[in-house]
């Protein structure tokens, strides 16, 4: 499901009347043996009322359909009454509701990080105001991500657990949820929150919507659609040649790739809304790495974080079961972690609901497909916000060159003897010492200073860099292939043609759930076939292309299939 909306379909009648009146004008082409009945086939079909009659029907009807309705309405007991209005009423803006747009006053939001500020202008739009942050608040179902800080997250984490300790529950696992949705579509955020990520395990819920657009593209912090003219512009140079790439010194094998196959106009304006899908890239990271950096400040990880759209649906107790639970009994066993399919939540993994495999002749190229959900480990957010480790001689090295005035004259060469979690920092000061895939980046490294996180840097990048040339799917498979967010896939798991050949190729580490996995479109695997294929089946792991009535649906037929 577009998570911008779409174009409303005929309705059925209008369709039958449609299908009818062909009928009626083929039979009359051939002449029909009477003007008051017009056969075809079997079929009779009596020609339109008068107008008169017509009016009088419109009139009539409602008012006996009405009646009998309002006298039955009466007699149920105000009590149950209620019950049946709630079993409806998501309360969008009521008690139950985090946050709510405020469509008073205008003004402006300043979005705070450990280092520096970024003010945000939007004088078209109201934006969600902060609210007073207290322990009630985190009873509610619904955190804005526009509204959310470090103490929202603290004071959601002790109120939590210190309900959980009245409860005499003792539940050592946490997992938070961060979906990319739409203002215009809040409602089925909330039917995410009261269904699959109601379970007991999910600590914080946050949704982000257009309110979080921030970044260079002026055109996002305005609801105005964009002509055809102006979304040809917008995409130019990141369809051209690679002229993007070309201008931020960061031409290589994989930026050709994402050049060839980035959004073209013919298949972009073919969605609801263009402009938003091009919004959503940016703010897909933006939100991503703001959420990362709140845990930074608070020092409080989960065990696991999903980064997942408004349509997707996830089987938390699936997930808890085999990326928590029995990992640690495997790790009790004393077995390794290589040979685990997934390792232990302290490990850095990140898995992709859904895999996508570039084609295998072109490069090793692993992206997850957002809708089915992004699954990180704690470790991985750990290697996030922890400050990328600098060898003494590649920050030597990084002075010699800027105070030298002759170009680079080593020869590329390999990562080497360079630690895994070393390999990041001398990327990022001396790509281009290096051979592929060490050489290869996103023009990342203008925003990178000795001392910074992974984070901070991509933090920086997805808001200041003038045009954002990447999927946002093709953003996570990056930092989890390129800079060892996740560790390598294992012999154990993963596909069983690629994954077992690619032991040796350093940037083969995005994992997937079991089977689950897309090459060339055509062979989706596993968990893969439920949203573009398939419709969604109680049991499955994770469905993509859901809305508010299949949510419910899978969500409770998934709860009996349990018991």
């Amino acid at each position: 499901m577009d998570k911008f909306g779409s174009s409303t379909p005929l309705s059925p009648q209008f369709t039958l009347y449609n299908f009818t009146m062909k009928r009626l004008i083929k039979n009359d082409k051939k002449g029909a043996p009477s003007k008051k009945i017009l056969q075809y086939g079997q079929e009779r079909v009596k020609e339109p009322l008068s107008s008169c009659v017509r009016w009088l029907l419109a009139l009539v009807l409602p008012f006996l359909f009405c009646v009998p309705f309002v006298i039955l309405s009466s007699i149920v007991p105000p009590q149950e009454k209620e019950n049946m209005f709630n079993i409806i009423n998501f309360d969008l803006f009521g008690e139950n509701a985090e946050v709510a747009p405020s469509n008073a006053t205008e003004i402006m939001r300043t979005e705070t990080t450990p280092f520096g500020a970024q003010s945000v202008q939007n004088n078209d739009k109201p934006f969600l105001q902060e609210p007073v942050q207290t322990e009630s608040n985190h009873k509610k179902k619904l955190l804005f991500l526009n509204a959310t800080d470090a103490s929202t997250l603290v004071i959601g984490a002790t109120a939590k657990a210190k309900a959980k300790q009245e409860k005499g529950q003792n539940l050592p696992y946490t997992i938070d949820v961060l979906i990319i949705g739409s203002k215009n579509n809040i409602d089925q955020a909330k039917v995410q929150r009261e269904t699959w990520a109601s379970h007991e395990a999910v600590r914080h819920f946050i949704l982000s919507t257009e309110y979080d657009n921030v970044g260079a593209d002026e055109e996002c912090k305005n609801d105005n659609p964009l002509s055809s003219k102006q979304l040809s512009q917008a995409l130019q140079p990141c369809n051209n040649k690679y002229q993007f790439w070309r201008e931020e010194n960061a031409r290589s094998i994989l930026s050709d790739f994402y050049s060839t196959n980035y959004a073209r106009q013919q298949w972009l304006e073919k969605k609801s809304n263009p402009k938003g899908w091009l919004c959503v890239q940016r703010r897909f990271i933006t939100s991503f790495t703001r959420i990362v950096e709140l845990y930074y400040e608070t020092k409080s990880l989960p065990d696991y974080f999903i980064l997942a759209d408004d349509d997707t649906y996830i089987n938390i107790d699936h997930i808890v079961k085999q990326m928590i639970v029995e990992p640690e009994e495997l790790r009790a066993k004393g077995i390794h972690q290589d040979m685990m399919e997934l390792p232990t939540v302290d490990v850095p993994v990140v898995t992709a609901g859904c895999r996508v495999r570039a084609p295998d002749q072109m490069l090793t190229l692993l992206s997850p497909y957002g809708g089915y959900g992004t699954f990180f480990s704690r470790g991985a957010l750990e290697r996030l916000i922890e400050p990328i480790p600098c060898r003494r001689e590649d920050i030597i090295n990084k002075r010699a060159d800027n105070n030298s005035s002759s170009k680079l004259a080593n020869s590329a060469i390999s990562s080497g003897n360079i630690a895994e979690d070393q390999q990041s920092c001398a990327k990022l000061l001396h790509k281009a010492k290096y051979a592929y895939p060490m050489s290869a980046t996103i023009a990342e490294e203008k925003y990178f200073k000795v001392g910074d996180s992974l984070n901070q840097v991509f933090y920086k990048y997805s808001r200041e860099v003038k045009i954002f040339c990447l999927h946002s799917d093709w953003f996570i498979g990056y930092i989890a292939n390129f800079h060892n967010v996740s560790r390598h896939q294992t012999l154990v798991g993963g596909d069983e043609y690629f994954d077992k050949r690619k032991m040796n190729v350093t940037e083969n580490r995005l994992h997937s759930l079991p089977n689950s996995e897309i090459y060339r479109a055509h062979r989706p695997g596993g968990f893969c076939k439920y949203g573009d294929k398939l419709s969604c089946v109680p049991g499955a792991t994770v469905c993509h292309r859901m809305n508010s009535t299949t949510l419910k649906k899978i969500h409770f037929d998934s709860l009996l299939l349990q018991k």
